[in-house]
């Protein structure tokens, strides 16, 4: 995990001093929320944290909340915003893969709690990025009215996780970004996202394997978007009345046929793919834009995939 101090200003402070900030998890979106804070001056420390091993787990998350308490109760920030972007189940995972997932969450949560009451006077606030997909699986125009449909474990997580935030009795304020399906740069080392892969393996002349039928509707967003609307809700919209789930989407769903074409104009290229019918994961998905909060900003499909292939084919010279 990561603990991202904020820049310093020189001379007497003129406005209140910009929170702390505590990430958890730099996979794909957790490396553009860094991105996005180291962007804005914010200064990235990095502190051990097992996901494997709960007995060390839990005493690492002892230093880190001495840690973090030492720097509230220092000449540091007066706030506090701990981002819960960790995890490495998928819509495949079992009941015991998640379920590992779901303590390790827990114990976040009440790390991020304890702080919260030992720490009144610094305003605490505790983000949650959540998925679309795993909670109205199979859901179209999904607006105000729209209730979660858990269809697999994965999904049954992200709820859970959810409740358990909502039902903190902590004087903590809570945000949860229900995401719908999210692409943008690799880190080294991460699971390539569909158009990723697309676009890595179309340079290459390779297959790809796809689950779904080309009429799969689905709704994609840019991490890079999503990163910058969960750090303004950190640094600059903090305390201010909201809803506490805000729901990230394109609002303009896409059919894998639609973005198979759209990948082939955009890298010059034919695209070699294989589907399979067999696995349950070709259910639409879709978002109603009446959902999408007022603040929120999304660029379009076809300049998010540019920039990813010029993403791509800058990794590929580098490498």
């Amino acid at each position: 995990m990561l603990v991202l101090h904020p820049p310093r200003r020189p001379g007497p402070p003129r406005e209140p001093p910009r929170p702390l900030v505590a990430l958890f998890g730099v996979g794909l979106l957790g490396c553009a929320v860094r991105d996005a804070l180291v962007g804005r001056g914010y200064r990235p420390r990095p502190l051990a944290l097992s996901w494997d091993d709960g007995p060390l787990q839990r005493r690492q998350l002892d230093t880190i909340a001495a840690s973090l308490g030492a720097t509230l109760e220092g000449s540091a920030p007066g706030a506090l915003g701990l981002v819960w972007a960790a995890g490495r189940a998928g819509f495949a995972s079992s009941q015991a893969e998640t379920a590992g997932e779901l303590e390790s969450f827990q114990r976040v949560l009440a790390l991020a709690e304890s702080t919260a009451r030992s720490h009144p006077e610094a305003p605490v606030s505790f983000h949650l990025l959540s998925s679309i997909g795993g909670l109205f699986e199979g859901r179209r125009a999904i607006d105000h009215d729209s209730t979660p449909t858990v269809l697999r474990p994965y999904g049954d997580l992200k709820l859970r996780q959810e409740e358990r935030l909502l039902a903190s009795d902590a004087p903590l304020e809570r945000r949860i970004y229900r995401l719908t399906s999210v692409f943008g740069p690799t880190p080294r080392g991460g699971r390539r996202g569909l158009i990723a892969t697309l676009i890595h393996n179309g340079l290459r002349h390779r297959v790809t394997r796809i689950v779904g039928r080309l009429s799969t509707l689905r709704d994609f967003i840019w991490t890079g978007d999503v990163a910058s609307y969960l750090v303004a809700d950190v640094l600059e919209r903090c305390g201010q009345p909201r809803p506490p789930i805000a729901t990230l989407a394109a609002g303009k769903p896409a059919s894998i046929h639609e973005l198979l074409r759209l990948v082939e104009s955009t890298i010059g290229r034919r695209l070699y793919v294989q589907f399979d019918f067999g696995l349950a994961n070709s259910m639409d998905t879709t978002v109603s834009p009446s959902l999408l909060p007022a603040h929120w900003r999304a660029r379009s499909l076809g300049t998010a995939v540019r920039q990813l292939h010029r993403a791509a084919l800058g990794a590929a010279s580098s490498g």
